[in-house]
């Protein structure tokens, strides 16, 4: 018995101390090349590309969910778990981690959409390589990525009782839409 014990304690050490490093790490290293795309892509000579506008998107959608995602680690490594027991901050945080993941996906297949319509040889289609249609399809996904998951501010509490993790779906038919939508 004390073997288990001393097993689930040591896993238990061993979850916070990468919590603590891996996630810090990770938050370092996302933010420094998310900041440096952006800096790069929003320069003037950048500016007319629309293929620009879709990674420099990327990219600070991929900065908010690595801020929102992997800070509330780091916390968690020092046992600071009030993003995920307060209540506004569990719905905040659950809302930014689901829109800005699919988000910085699908600017990245905008992005090679876009090459595909500037490389092809038919007139039409390389029309469709326009800064316009770049932000009408970010725009576009952005609507339709939070109309998707607007549910979280509904379904989404912190300190639910007997649930795997702090902040959580509060019944069975919102863990479900959940995962369905996800």
């Amino acid at each position: 018995m004390s073997s288990n014990l001393d097993f689930i304690s040591s896993l238990n050490y061993a979850t916070m101390q990468i919590n603590r490093h891996a996630a810090a790490l990770l938050l370092l290293f996302g933010t420094i090349g998310n900041l440096l795309n952006i800096c790069v892509l929003t320069e003037r000579s950048f500016q007319q590309n629309p293929c620009s506008i879709y990674l420099s998107w990327s990219s600070i959608t991929s900065l908010i969910f690595i801020w929102s995602g992997f800070l509330t680690r780091v916390l968690q490594g020092y046992n600071v778990n009030w993003p995920n027991e307060n209540a506004i901050a569990c719905k905040i945080r659950q809302l930014f981690l689901n829109v800005t993941w699919p988000m910085g996906i699908w600017c990245l297949v905008g992005a090679n959409i876009d090459r595909y319509f500037c490389s092809h040889s038919s007139i039409t289609l390389r029309q469709f390589s326009t800064n316009q249609m770049a932000k009408r399809f970010i725009l576009g996904i952005f609507v339709l990525f939070l109309l998707l998951f607007i549910e979280v501010v509904y379904c989404f509490e912190g300190s639910i009782p007997n649930v795997p993790v702090l902040c959580y779906g509060r019944n069975i038919p919102c863990r479900l839409y959940k995962d369905w939508a996800a």
